[in-house]
C-alpha cells in the first residue's frame, strides 16, 4: 500500500476502496472528442459525453486533483472549479456517498478527503433539514429554499416516523426500511451486525436525530421480471389479482436476489431462487411466490433494524410503487407480523419535504403537527403465518452462488 494511505483507520480506507469501486461502475464510455477544463493556469481534457448523455461528474479526475491543480483550487475557492456540465450537485451527492462525513454528523472528515484529495474549499456547507438556507432564485417568485433531505429520510417524515422505534419501509425497484432510533448516534459508525447502517435522519435547531437503513437490492423489479423477460405478467398491476386467486404458493419459494442480497448478510454474489417447483405448479402460484419471497426480505430488513437499534418495532409504515399491490402488503404483514399502515401517497418522500420546509417558515409549528395530518389509506393486520423457516433455508441456498461476488465486502 502507498505510505499516502498508511495513517488512514480501517473504515476510512474501506470506504476508500468502495469509493474506487463505485466510481469505475459509474465511467461512461463515448467517443474521443474531448473539452478542456481549466482551473486557473492549469487545464486538464476531458471527453465529452454525445448529445443525451452527461458527463459522469461523480469522478473525480485523480490528474485534475493531482498536487499542483488541487492546491490552485484550494487557493481559488469553490469558484476556480469548472465542470464540462456545468453542474455540481453530482459531485457533491458522490462526496457524501463516499462516507466524507464525520461518524457524529458534525462536518466533513477532513483526513479522509485529503486520502481522497478532495478539497475542502469544494464542499458544500453543511446546512440543517429544515430551515431556510437561500432562495430559489431561477423559479418564478424565487420561493424559499427551506427544506433538505434524501428521499429515504423525507419519507421517514413524511410518514410521520418521528420518535425511536417508529419506521417506515419503501418498496420501489429495490427496498429501503428505515427506522428512527432518536438524539443519539447508534453505537457503531459503519455497518451494524445485523446489516444496517447509522444514517442522520433529520436536523433542526442545532440537533440531529438518528436513524438505521436497512438495504433490499432486489424488490419491485422482481415483478418487472416477470413482466419483461418471462412474460407470464402483462402488467405489474396483475401480479395482485393472479396472486389472490390460489390460496398459497404451493410450497414454491422464491429470493429475490436478482442483484445480490444487501441486509442482513451483503452477499453480492447471491442470485434469485425458486425452490419447490412441481409439474403441477403454476402461474399464479409462481407470480404469489415472488411476491411473498419481497415480504419476507421485508422481515429480513425489519429484525435487522430491531436487531441493530435494540428497540421494538410495533408498526411498519409503507410506501413505494408496490404499496399499491393489497395481496403484498398481507403477505407482509404475515411475514414481519406486524401492523402494516400504508402512506396516503405512493411517494411519502414528497410529504416530508414539504412538512421540513413548512416547518422551517412557520406553517407548522412542528414535525409533530405536521405528520399529524397524515393518516394511512389503509391497515392491514397479520392473518396467518408464513413459513419463516422454510423460507430461511431457500434463502441459503441462494447465497454465495458466484463466489467471486460473495466475497467482495465493503
Amino acid at each position: 500500500m502507498n505510505s499516502r494511505f498508511h495513517p488512514l483507520k480501517k473504515r476510512q480506507f474501506k470506504a476508500f476502496v468502495a469509493t474506487a469501486a463505485f466510481c469505475l461502475s459509474c465511467l461512461p464510455v463515448w467517443s474521443e472528442t474531448s473539452a478542456t477544463v481549466t482551473v486557473n493556469a492549469s487545464s486538464v481534457s476531458y471527453p465529452v459525453p454525445p448529445e443525451g448523455y452527461g458527463l459522469c461528474t461523480y469522478v473525480w479526475d485523480s490528474n485534475m486533483l493531482s498536487s499542483g491543480v488541487a492546491a490552485e483550487v484550494k487557493a481559488s475557492g469553490i469558484n476556480a472549479l469548472r465542470y464540462p456540465t456545468g453542474s455540481t450537485s453530482d459531485v457533491f451527492n458522490f462526496i457524501s456517498g463516499t462516507q466524507a462525513s464525520m461518524n457524529d454528523g458534525a462536518g466533513w472528515d477532513l483526513e479522509l478527503c485529503e486520502a481522497l484529495r478532495i478539497p475542502e474549499g469544494v464542499l458544500p456547507k453543511l446546512v440543517s433539514s429544515t430551515g431556510v438556507i437561500g432562495e430559489a432564485a431561477a423559479l418564478e417568485g424565487a420561493p424559499l429554499i427551506a427544506g433538505i433531505a434524501g428521499d429515504q429520510q423525507a419519507s421517514l417524515v413524511g410518514q410521520g416516523c418521528l420518535g425511536p422505534g417508529s419506521a417506515k419501509a419503501t418498496f420501489g425497484t429495490g427496498g429501503m426500511l428505515d427506522c428512527c432510533v432518536g438524539p443519539r448516534r447508534p453505537d457503531f459508525a459503519q455497518r451494524g451486525a445485523a446489516g444496517t447502517f447509522p444514517i442522520v435522519a433529520w436536523s433542526g435547531g442545532g440537533e440531529l436525530t438518528w436513524g438505521l437503513e436497512a438495504v433490499m437490492l432486489s424488490a419491485g423489479s422482481c415483478v418487472e421480471w416477470l413482466r419483461d423477460d418471462l412474460g407470464i405478467v402483462d402488467t405489474a398491476a396483475d401480479t395482485d389479482a393472479m396472486a389472490a386467486s390460489v390460496p398459497d404458493a404451493g410450497g414454491v419459494y422464491f429470493v429475490p436476489a436478482l442483484l445480490g442480497l444487501g441486509t442482513p448478510v451483503w452477499d453480492f454474489g447471491a442470485r434469485g431462487t425458486l425452490v419447490g417447483i412441481t409439474r403441477g405448479t403454476t402461474r399464479n402460484e409462481i407470480v404469489r411466490a415472488v411476491l411473498e419471497g419481497i415480504a419476507q426480505r421485508g422481515a429480513d430488513l425489519l429484525e435487522a433494524v430491531v436487531a441493530d437499534s435494540g428497540l421494538d418495532v410495533e408498526v411498519l409504515k409503507v410506501d413505494g410503487g408496490m404499496s399499491a399491490n393489497s395481496t403484498f402488503i398481507q403477505a407482509l404483514a404475515d411475514a414481519t407480523r406486524r401492523r402494516i399502515e400504508v402512506a396516503p401517497v405512493t411517494e411519502a418522500t414528497t410529504l416530508g419535504a414539504a412538512f421540513l420546509a413548512g416547518t422551517a417558515t412557520g406553517v407548522w409549528s412542528s414535525l409533530a403537527e405536521a405528520s399529524a395530518l397524515v393518516h394511512p389509506r389503509v391497515v392491514v393486520e397479520p392473518a396467518r403465518r408464513l413459513d419463516r423457516a422454510r423460507w430461511l433455508e431457500a434463502r441459503s441456498r441462494a447465497e454465495r452462488t458466484v463466489p467471486e461476488l460473495s466475497a467482495l465486502d465493503f
